[in-house]
């Protein structure tokens, strides 16, 4: 908590009866930082929030102007500098350039300032200011020709109201903005009228032309199934700077049932482009632990045959999996771990499955074991293959390595779970409960783990990474490199310093990194937010794709 409370003495004349007297205005503000991620050539970036309440006052002042300084690697990556009043606590939101014109702005702008060549700026307007609270913005103009990787921020040192300067002792609030290739807000608290957004999902098209994103939208409420949630798609065709319209494509009477639907993971079929998007839902009211053989939750998926642009109605698949009168008819229940699922180079598709069974299909002896779903017919049909990798498994995700052998990583608190199999499920290389060594260490989350590049595409290295909060609680999002195929993992680098919790990936088709993440913004609920970056940045210079070495991206060989 950062306050400055100062005291200003205000003189006015009372024209009604031609005398003077005195009123104490008493203010009060809380610098804040905005934005710690941000993009090449972002502009409007809310960088600095001051939320200044006026109070012992039946007038109003004016507010005159603000000073500061900018703060960068480069003061160069900055292009210019503006301030705003909010209309409310919610982050500051300007689309200048018509991009997203169906999220509502709530800017009122104030002025632009100048940036002199130490970086210190001065903005000057006229606000009239009654009592009340107000949310006053610090935004910047972030250039062009930005370096990836520079930080730009900004502080506040002092606010001029009614001719007075009054200083700000506390207005450089810890973290800077990371610049990276792009950045972007997929969704906000309060977009469309709902208020809490979940559970990133993130793939690119087959051609390349697009993102493709799902995720949970719950409307007033932040509970997991099954609880009524929705899943929402969006696309991006400029590389993730701006992002279409939220369409409901489950949880509603056309699309799957008008009960809840979540925790979305998406599979970009190669071969014939389909987009495959696999969920849970609760048709009978019933959650992971609530859920038995005749009344389970639901295993579903949905097909989009246009990269992501329109989706058919959610088909569900869970007879042919578990339950009751299924070939598994013991399981109680289960769910798929969201974000990224697997295709493997024959062209299958593949999806980590967390269950819990029984012996007898009771609520006795119940074990929480992980499976592969398995298609070969690109998702019209899914069998269950092998047998479990590790017990207490809680949001498996998996990857193929360039041997064939599969290798799993288990969400748990500490080091995720780790195994491998070379031969689809039915025998595991370690003991189930094998942890990782290596690589992020903290809070149990959901987070990726998959290819960034291989030599069997003719690139020159195997880099896999792993995305995870590297903290014991949900901030400091961060990636780690591998270069031994997922078995141990070099030292994290952050993505974002402040609160955030599950992610998603995707390779682009240049070679660059989009995750797609939750992070915990000053609203108080999560903005789904997505950044673009580069090997180069991810592995401190080590790796980089040239124009002599460029990206080679996946290659199936899928069956005759």
């Amino acid at each position: 908590m950062k306050k400055k409370v100062f005291l200003a003495f205000l003189t006015f004349v009372a024209a009604s009866i031609g005398t003077y007297a005195k009123e104490t205005a008493t203010y009060t503000t809380k610098v804040e930082q905005g934005k710690v991620t941000t993009g090449i050539g972002n502009k409007n970036v809310p960088i600095l929030r001051s939320t200044l309440t006026v109070s012992g006052l039946t007038g109003t002042v004016n507010m005159q102007g603000i000073t500061g300084k900018v703060v960068a690697t480069n003061l160069k990556d900055v292009k210019a500098i503006r301030a705003y009043f909010a209309t409310n606590a919610q982050e500051l939101f300007v689309d200048t350039e018509g991009k997203m014109t169906w999220r509502q702005s709530n800017a009122i702008p104030y002025a632009k300032g100048k940036i002199a060549k130490d970086g210190t700026y001065t903005i000057t307007g006229n606000r009239s200011l009654a009592a009340g609270t107000y949310y006053l913005w610090i935004a910047l103009d972030v250039a062009k020709t930005a370096v990836e990787g520079n930080t730009v921020d900004a502080t506040i040192t002092s606010y001029t109201i009614d001719g007075k300067m009054q200083e700000e002792s506390n207005g450089d609030p810890a973290n800077a903005a990371t610049i990276f290739l792009t950045e972007s807000s997929v969704l906000m608290p309060m977009d469309k009228g709902s208020q809490y957004y979940r559970i990133p999902a993130i793939c690119t098209s087959a051609d390349g032309k697009r993102l493709v994103t799902l995720t949970d939208d719950r409307k007033d409420h932040n509970a997991d199934l099954p609880y009524h949630c929705y899943v929402v798609a969006q696309h991006s065709e400029d590389n993730g700077r701006s992002w279409s319209n939220p369409v409901i494509v489950a949880g509603t009477a056309e699309t799957g049932g008008d009960y809840g639907h979540g925790d979305a993971s998406l599979i970009t079929n190669c071969i014939n482009g389909d987009i495959i998007g696999i969920m849970t839902s609760s048709p009978n009211g019933t959650g992971f632990f609530s859920s038995t053989p005749d009344k389970p939750q639901a295993w579903k998926t949905i097909v989009s045959h246009d990269g992501g642009i329109t989706w058919e109605p959610p088909v569900d698949h869970t007879k042919e999996l578990y339950a009751a009168g299924s070939p598994h008819p013991n399981w109680l229940g289960g769910f798929t771990g969201s974000g990224a699922g697997l295709q493997k180079r024959d062209g299958t598709l593949v999806s980590p499955f967390v269950n819990r069974e029984s012996p007898d299909g009771t609520n006795n002896n119940i074990t929480q074991n992980y499976y592969n779903f398995m298609s070969k017919d690109g998702g019209k049909t899914w069998f269950v293959n092998g047998k479990s990798g590790t017990t207490a498994a809680d949001e498996p995700k998996v990857l193929e390595r360039n041997n064939g052998d599969l290798a799993i990583s288990v969400r748990a608190g500490g080091y995720n779970f780790y195994n491998v199999t070379s031969d689809g499920g039915n025998t595991w290389k370690n003991a189930p409960q094998t942890r990782f060594t290596t690589g992020i260490n903290g809070n149990a989350c959901d987070g990726e783990y998959m290819y960034w590049c291989s030599t069997l595409d003719g690139n020159p290295w195997n880099i896999v990474f792993q995305t995870l909060p590297n903290s014991n609680s949900r901030q400091n999002l961060s990636i780690a490199l591998s270069t031994d195929e997922g078995e141990t993992f070099g030292t994290a680098k952050t993505i974002c310093p402040r609160g955030s919790a599950y992610s998603s990936a995707t390779i682009l088709p240049d070679g660059t990194l989009g995750v797609y993440y939750e992070e915990e913004g000053l609203f108080g609920c999560y903005t789904m937010r997505f950044v673009r970056f580069s090997l180069n940045w991810a592995s401190n210079g080590k790796f980089a794709f040239t124009k002599k070495q460029p990206f080679k991206g996946p290659r199936l060989n899928p069956p005759l």
